[in-house]
């Protein structure tokens, strides 16, 4: 970030990597509901991170991505991808932690 600030100059690792260390519930997978069940287990207090969105667009690309790959929050996950490619995280439902402490500051 010292060189985008100082030399206007955008670097990158060789190859970005992610482990979710946790990421809700216990590594269970449903590859037709997805969705339901990070929902579920944000409703059952379970922990839930937001999934790594990796796009085939680098900072240099003159057009948008045209495809995507989601790393979805698993507990002992690992995803590996060109260091060069954008990427973030997506949003998550949340799990009761947050509900609990929003409710004890109202």
């Amino acid at each position: 970030e010292s060189l985008l600030g100082n030399a206007g100059k955008v670097t990158h690792p060789v190859i970005s990597s992610v482990l979710y260390l946790t990421g809700g519930g216990g590594g269970k997978h449903d590859e037709e509901n997805d969705a339901s069940t990070t929902e579920n287990e944000a409703k059952e207090g379970g922990v839930v991170a937001g999934s790594t969105i990796v796009f085939d667009q680098t900072p240099a690309s003159e057009e948008v991505a045209s495809q995507a790959w989601i790393g979805h929050a698993r507990d002992n996950a690992f995803l590996n991808f060109p260091g060069n490619l954008l990427h973030g995280v997506l949003p998550c439902a949340g799990g009761r932690e947050e509900e609990d402490d929003d409710k004890k500051r109202e």
